[in-house]
């Protein structure tokens, strides 16, 4: 096989490196062989064994971080290498070194973000501590364009602490989500038999929720009723709490002389208290939510009485609507013993969440006056929502058309592909086929396939058609 002399293996290796960790990717010479027609002669400073000679090119490693020195750092090395193909050899070495009181508690692991064709990876522990050899094959060249992403997973955890005494060793709450109706948990506590407790449980308001309490605590909220007891002798106690549904914040009617047709932007009898993110609860003459369910929210407060929605809606002159709030709820847990090094040493112990349902924004945006987009007026952005239907629905698929008019459009090789939109807040995800049509004609049809994964946050795609098609 020839000798590969220039770059054809390009990836990035993507690790969460919070402040207990030391974390480096170092390159390493790399050998290739290859064979030569004398087999007995000596070149020079180059030696030739049975007919072979070996080189070596030694692989880069270039890194960025990113949240540097919190607990959300991430830390991305693009690693470059030389190597022959067909071949599993070392490429790079990592190392992971817990700082004082912490361990490695799950040994790393390579794994590919998305099948590559033609490449494998591993990686192998070594010798030495908390050294692992980034192992690699691969058949073909891989391009820095294809975006080939290495998560390096790993798991440090603080190393058990043996406490004497009274200890609170676990507190289970559950899912850390509860829907927005309200639900009811199982606050359960494990410890040692008869350990003391004292339990606090608030919204983030920082009203108390407790049906029962038998006396008053102080926290970072203020002196708060407070549930105190003991563990059984079996080292267990359970607290049946409920939670409410999210908070409306506000009940208000539309405004609009006439009724809003079609329209985002709505004037209200008040907006009192709303605020970007909450959503508008409408229902129909049967209680039901209108748009077949889809959650809208408030994108922008325009003045004192109006605001912008994530969808167009039709809506009566003194329709009643309500506006609701994400919630979170504090449950806390102290003892005059002592809580294991596993239970938060911060307030509050465990924070329950009560999100909405999420949405993506897609914003198409042209910087030509000439261009139309879906026939708004040219230049003018084009912007459209899609909500999960419901918190358990962390997925869902879309066809998005964007008819772009105005001029004779020349698509722009290699253009569309998804890298074109563009995240610009959030942390949901797509992913998906887009593909264009009509270069030299003056309608132009952008078509994006997507599959829509909802995390825990709203999220902003942006797609410059400029980029597309000029």
């Amino acid at each position: 096989m020839a000798l590969n002399t220039t770059t054809n293996l390009t990836l990035k290796l993507i690790a969460k490196t919070k402040g207990n960790t030391t974390y480096s990717v170092n390159g390493i010479p790399v050998p290739q062989k290859f064979k030569v027609r004398n087999k007995t002669f000596d070149f020079g400073n180059t030696t030739v064994t049975d007919g072979f000679i070996t080189t070596s090119n030694t692989s880069t490693s270039a890194l960025t971080r990113a949240d540097a020195g919190t607990v959300n750092e991430v830390s991305t090395n693009l690693v470059k290498a030389i190597m022959p193909y067909n071949e599993a050899l070392k490429i790079a070495l990592i190392t992971i070194t817990p700082i004082s009181n912490y361990k490695i508690l799950r040994k790393p692991s390579a794994i590919l973000r998305k099948p590559i064709d033609g490449l494998k990876v591993v990686l192998e522990e070594t010798t030495t501590a908390n050294t692992y050899n980034l192992i690699c094959k691969t058949e073909r060249e891989i391009k820095q364009s294809e975006n080939v992403i290495i998560d390096v997973d790993y798991l440090i955890s603080k190393a058990p602490v043996v406490l004497a005494g009274d200890v609170i060793k676990k507190i289970y709450v559950g899912k850390k989500n509860i829907p927005t109706y309200g639900c009811s948990k199982n606050i359960k506590i494990y410890g040692t038999p008869n350990a003391p407790f004292e339990l606090s449980v608030l919204d983030n308001n920082d009203k108390n929720l407790l049906s029962y309490s038998n006396s008053t605590g102080v926290t970072p909220s203020g002196v708060v009723d407070v549930l105190t007891g003991t563990l059984n002798k079996r080292g267990y106690y359970t607290h049946y709490q409920k939670f409410p549904s999210a908070p409306i914040v506000l009940a208000t009617a539309v405004n609009v002389g006439g009724g809003a047709t079609n329209v985002s932007q709505i004037t209200f009898d008040s907006l009192s208290g709303v605020l970007v993110g909450d959503e508008i609860i409408v229902t129909d003459s049967r209680s039901r939510k209108i748009n077949n369910g889809e959650t809208i929210k408030v994108v922008s407060i325009d003045s004192t009485f109006v605001c912008t929605l994530s969808k167009n809606l039709t809506l009566a002159d003194n329709k009643k609507v309500m506006f609701r709030r994400a919630a979170s709820y504090k449950i806390n847990v102290e003892t005059t013993g002592s809580k294991d090094s596993k239970i938060n040493a911060t307030y509050p112990t465990n924070t329950i969440t009560q999100n909405l349902n999420n949405i993506i924004t897609f914003n198409a945006t042209t910087a030509d006056s000439n261009v139309r987009i879906n026939g708004l007026a040219g230049g003018v952005t084009h912007s459209t929502c899609y909500s999960n239907s419901s918190l358990s629905k962390r997925e869902r698929t879309i066809l998005l058309v964007y008819t772009l008019t105005g001029i004779t459009f020349t698509k722009v090789s290699g253009k569309p592909n998804i890298a074109d939109f563009v995240k610009a807040s959030g942390d949901g995800n797509i992913s998906g086929i887009i593909t264009g049509s009509g270069t030299g004609t003056t309608t132009y049809t952008i078509k994006a396939e997507l599959n829509l994964g909802y995390e825990s946050e709203d999220t902003v795609f942006n797609i410059n058609v400029d980029n597309i098609a000029t």
